[in-house]
């Protein structure tokens, strides 16, 4: 029987000058009890590192020895909620970064006051890349979940009204205001004494560090910000919300169009759900790698405050590109209605 292995990490009381957050601790235990409820039969094996425990090592280890104890037809889920940041990234070294910043979680010890200023500690996309592609040799299903900012590449942010005490950022920022901080030194990335920085600036990066097969899903693009409401993570009260009232049975396609709608209709985040590799029918197979059997005509309609009921098929399945709008007729004799 194939089995889960899962690491589940949150942050809530950051050390200064990181400002606490209130929800991510309470996201991973939702989470955690979703897994232990809801995935009995995979019988989930689960490390939770949560605020001091949650260091930049204890991450590393947690995928180098706990997740990869996975194998071939098992699953491997890694959770993270907590501040997501951005990094200046040396240009001579990722030349293929439009914007010369890596994202970057933020970890317990990811950024410190010392008496030399400030100093960091962040997990960086490009080591979690590294930490993937590793994992990835147990040929296990690989899943990723971030609830932070700056998650469309991996990592809570947007502008928020200032008098909703309920609404906070995800998202951590230096206190000289800018959106970066400060580019480490190459010894300072997980892989310093196994690549060759030479390497990394003659050859792709899929070269050097190839991409390891997993479904990436996060909170919103790389380029948004996510948001904690009422104690806890939009991005993941929506996703549970949605695995407990299918019973799990949604492809990750369906979960994509669904959790999309769900947010983009109260809040400017964008969730996102794809695969990472070559295996991209992988996002037809339904959560933590369940088979669900989907019919070629089947389709979701998503009720969108702004947009009405919308429907998530197009040209691909058979409509016309001219086609503006469907009627739907209620399968249980209700008045039809439109759908974009």
């Amino acid at each position: 029987m194939p089995r889960l292995y899962a690491l589940l990490v949150a942050i809530d009381d950051y050390p200064a000058p990181v400002p606490p957050l209130g929800g991510c601790v309470n996201d991973i235990r939702k989470v955690k009890a979703y897994l232990e409820e809801e995935q009995q039969k995979m019988q989930p094996d689960i490390l939770v590192l949560e605020d001091a425990a949650a260091t930049k090592a204890a991450i590393i280890a947690g995928f180098r020895e706990h997740l990869a104890k996975a194998w071939a037809e098992d699953t491997a889920l890694f959770y993270f909620a907590g501040h997501g940041t951005q990094e200046e990234a040396d240009p001579e070294l990722w030349p293929f970064e439009s914007d010369q910043k890596l994202e970057c979680i933020v970890n317990y010890d990811g950024v410190s006051q010392t008496e030399n200023g400030l100093q960091t500690n962040l997990l960086a996309d490009k080591e979690l890349r590294y930490l993937l592609h590793e994992l990835a040799k147990t040929q296990a299903h690989i899943v990723t979940i971030f609830d932070c900012c700056h998650s469309g590449s991996n990592s809570r942010e947007v502008e928020l009204p200032k008098t909703d005490a309920q609404i906070t950022l995800r998202r951590y920022v230096n206190s000289r205001l800018t959106t970066a901080v400060s580019k480490r030194s190459w010894e300072q990335f997980l892989f310093s004494d196994i690549i060759r920085q030479e390497d990394l600036r003659q050859l792709p990066l899929s070269r050097v560090i190839p991409a390891g097969q997993h479904v990436h899903m996060s909170a919103c693009r790389s380029d948004q910000q996510a948001y904690e409401v009422n104690g806890g993570g939009l991005f993941t009260s929506t996703l549970l919300e949605l695995l407990r009232d299918s019973k799990g049975e949604l492809s990750y396609f369906d979960l994509r169009n669904r959790i999309r709608y769900m947010v983009k209709s109260e809040y400017k985040q964008t969730p996102e759900v794809y695969v990472q590799g070559n295996e991209s029918y992988e996002l037809f197979s339904g959560f933590l790698g369940e088979a669900v059997e989907r019919q070629l005509n089947e389709a979701n309609f998503v009720y969108n405050k702004k947009e009405g009921w919308v429907l998530d098929m197009g040209a691909m399945h058979g409509l016309s590109p001219d086609l503006k709008t469907i009627e739907i007729q209620d399968a249980e004799g209700g008045a039809p209605f439109q759908a974009k």
